[in-house]
C-alpha cells in the first residue's frame, strides 16, 4: 500500500510542473481545405529572450496585437496536396514518410505564400503566413517561459532529437500527436519549423512594437520560428529565431497560417 502510494506521488510530481493543455473550441473552418483555426485575442506580450543569452532574441520588447485567427495545426499534406492539384502545381516530396496528416514539408516561403494568397482569392478572407511577432505570441499561449510548458519541455511533449517521442530524430509525427498548448495549437515546439513573413534582422534593435512583419527591401532570406523533429529540444524555445533563404525546399520545414481577421465570415464569390 504504501510503496503505490509512492508511486501515485512520483508519478504526480513528474508531471506537475507541466500546464494541463485545454483544446479551445474551433472558431472557423476554412471551406476549401477543411483547416481548422481558433481565435486569439487581442493583447500585449514581452516578445524576445529576457536573459539576453541569445543576441538574435534581444532586446526583449513589448509588442501590442490585434484580434487575429491562427492554424491549430501545421498545413498538412493533404491540404497542401489539394491546393497543388487546384492550382497545377508540383506536389512535393514526402521523404516516403507518408503524406495525409503529416505536416507538409520541402515547400520554399513563395510556395507557403502562394497558398495563403490562393485561399483569399477563394474566400475573401486575409490569409497570410503569420509575422513573426504572432508566431511568437500564440506559440507563448499567455506564458512568459522558455516553453509553453515552462522552464523545460517534459518528455513526449514534442518531436525533436531529444524529446522522448518514437520519431525523435527520425521523421516528422503526425500533426496533432502531442499535447496542445494553452490556445489549443499542436505543435508549436518541434515537428517542422514554421515560415513567418519577416525578413532575418541581427537583433531586434527598432523592430516594430505592433506584430506586424518587419521587412527589408528585396530580402532573399526569410524566418522560421519553432525548431524541428532534427532540432536538440533546446532549441525550440519560443523566442528562438532561424532564417533561410526563402527559396529554401528543406525537410524539416513547414508553414501554418493566420486569418488576420477578428471573425472570419467568407465571402461571397461571383
Amino acid at each position: 500500500m504504501v510503496k503505490t502510494l509512492a508511486l501515485a506521488l512520483s508519478a504526480i510530481s513528474l508531471f506537475a510542473c507541466a500546464p494541463i493543455s485545454k483544446t479551445q473550441p474551433v472558431s472557423y473552418i476554412e471551406p476549401t481545405t477543411g483547416m481548422k483555426f481558433v481565435h486569439v485575442k487581442a493583447g500585449s506580450y514581452t516578445m524576445g529572450d529576457p536573459t539576453s543569452a541569445r543576441q538574435e532574441s534581444t532586446p526583449a520588447h513589448k509588442v501590442t496585437l490585434s484580434d487575429f485567427h491562427v492554424g491549430i495545426y501545421e498545413v498538412t499534406f493533404d491540404q497542401y496536396d489539394f491546393f497543388c492539384k487546384m492550382t497545377n502545381r508540383e506536389k512535393p516530396n514526402d521523404q516516403n514518410w507518408g503524406r495525409g496528416n503529416r505536416p507538409v514539408i520541402n515547400v520554399s516561403w513563395d510556395e507557403a505564400n502562394a497558398m495563403a494568397e490562393w485561399l483569399n482569392k477563394q474566400t475573401g478572407l486575409p490569409f497570410s503566413l503569420p509575422s513573426e511577432a504572432q508566431w511568437e505570441y500564440f506559440a507563448r499561449a499567455n506564458t512568459s517561459s522558455d516553453y509553453w510548458t515552462g522552464s523545460n519541455l517534459p518528455p513526449n511533449y514534442a518531436v525533436c532529437l531529444d524529446c522522448g517521442s518514437q520519431w525523435d530524430g527520425l521523421t516528422t509525427a503526425p500533426v496533432g500527436s502531442f499535447p496542445p498548448n494553452g490556445l489549443g495549437l499542436y505543435d508549436t515546439a518541434g515537428n517542422v519549423g514554421e515560415w513567418v513573413l519577416d525578413d532575418p534582422h541581427d537583433n531586434y534593435q527598432n523592430a516594430p512594437a505592433d506584430g506586424s512583419a518587419w521587412l527589408n527591401a528585396d530580402s532573399q532570406e526569410k524566418n522560421y520560428r519553432g525548431g524541428a523533429y532534427s532540432y536538440h529540444a533546446g532549441d525550440l524555445m519560443s523566442h528562438l529565431r532561424d532564417w533561410t533563404r526563402r527559396d529554401a525546399k528543406k525537410k524539416d520545414l513547414g508553414f501554418r497560417l493566420v486569418i488576420n481577421d477578428p471573425s472570419p465570415v467568407p465571402a461571397a464569390r461571383n
